[in-house]
């Protein structure tokens, strides 16, 4: 089952759950950090990550590949 969670940790420790992983990016620039869950992703649910972390392109080939190599 394909699903993916994007969460903002905030200073304080408050954990808050946000729809995209563009508003969880944008909401850790007031500090803190992000997790980003993917649970069964597809290659649309990883490209984002490519423009906006810098993932280059082949990282997310490997994270789709069931037969990649550590």
């Amino acid at each position: 089952m394909n699903e993916t969670r994007f969460h903002h940790v905030t200073h304080e420790g408050t954990v808050v759950i946000l729809p995209t992983v563009a508003a969880a990016l944008d909401a850790a620039k007031a500090g803190g950090y992000v997790w980003l869950d993917y649970c069964q992703p597809s290659r649309e649910d990883l490209a984002p990550l490519t423009a906006l972390l810098g993932v280059h392109p082949l990282a997310i080939d490997d994270c789709l590949d069931d037969n990649a190599q550590a």
